[in-house]
């Protein structure tokens, strides 16, 4: 028992002599900033481009408000590198009302597919 006792005080004791690993050492980037997801990719990447499969019919809704509000040189860049046949694009833009739609496909139509004629 003796022993026992004189073990515990002696482990007691070194605890406290002991410096812990921080254990946020790897959730810490270059810039000193703490990751609060450390699932997540350090790196950035553009948010602002859709970077979902080609089969995604779906765009979320700011992004159909910034087309029709004429901002599409992101999106459109991406698409057509994607190669989307304008059809496609007919689908993707199911969120909007007719006149949108049919306004924001002829401008992918002329601009970026030009007729069977992709822009290089």
């Amino acid at each position: 028992m003796r022993v026992t006792v004189v073990l515990l005080a002696a482990i007691a004791t070194s605890l406290g002599l002991v410096d812990p690993i921080d254990g946020t050492l790897g959730d810490i980037n270059n810039n000193g900033k703490r990751f609060l997801r450390r699932q997540k990719p350090s790196e950035d990447d553009d948010a602002d481009v859709d970077d979902s499969d080609v089969d995604e019919e779906r765009i979320n809704a700011s992004k159909l408000r910034d087309l029709v509000d004429g901002k599409t040189r992101k999106q459109f860049d991406h698409w057509g590198k994607q190669k989307l046949s304008p059809s496609r694009v007919w689908d993707k833009l199911e969120g909007l009302s007719e006149t949108n739609r049919k306004k924001v496909y002829d401008w992918y139509f002329k601009d970026i597919y030009r007729n069977g004629n992709w822009r290089r």
